[in-house]
């Protein structure tokens, strides 16, 4: 029961990410936000419903599943907007800005956003892995420099260790890292 509530919720919160995104990408090319709700509604629904005949394949990774996710939309979406423009009438300006989604600046823009909305979901997957794998101080030596971004000294002075002790935990957890990225990157979504 936990594991369905925990699906669901991150279910919720991966939607609500790339909702987000594309809001920003519509935004960015300059359509209508009352016609960008209408057609991303129905566009996530028909994609949503498309997933699931999606099959992942052993050699297939995260990243390429989202990218397969971002083509899927971005041609859908002009499905949507066609029929959605079709029964608003002729508004010559959102046709272009409609029209300027179907540009391949745009398709990359978006592939983009994708791709550096999967960066950021794999490393943040990654730290919650290995900060439970390492030690506190290990964990705190890393964040302290690599998120926080304090200096060297700061960190030396802080924690009360050697230049030794503070780069074996950077690279054990910079290490980690680096395996979990790729053992993440490999697993379905």
């Amino acid at each position: 029961m936990g594991d369905s509530r925990y699906r669901t919720q991150a279910w919720t919160d991966f939607l609500d990410r790339y909702t987000r995104l594309f809001f920003a990408w519509f935004r960015r090319w300059g359509v209508d936000p009352h016609t960008m709700e209408d057609v991303l509604q129905e566009t996530m629904i028909r994609v949503l419903a498309d997933l699931k005949h999606f099959e992942h394949h052993k050699q297939g990774s995260f990243r390429a599943w989202l990218r397969t996710l971002a083509q899927h939309s971005w041609s859908q979406l002009f499905k949507d907007a066609e029929r959605q423009l079709a029964q608003r009438g002729n508004n010559t300006t959102q046709a272009g800005n409609w029209h300027g989604l179907a540009s391949k600046a745009a398709e990359n823009h978006l592939l983009d956003l994708f791709n550096a909305m999967a960066t950021r979901e794999l490393l943040a997957m990654a730290h919650a892995r290995v900060r439970h794998r390492v030690d506190e101080e290990t964990w705190k030596t890393y964040n302290l420099i690599a998120i926080e971004h304090k200096s060297v000294d700061e960190v030396l002075q802080s924690l009360k260790i050697t230049h030794t002790q503070l780069y074996n935990r950077l690279f054990r957890v910079r290490r980690m890292l680096k395996e979990e990225l790729e053992e993440l990157d490999r697993l379905s979504p």
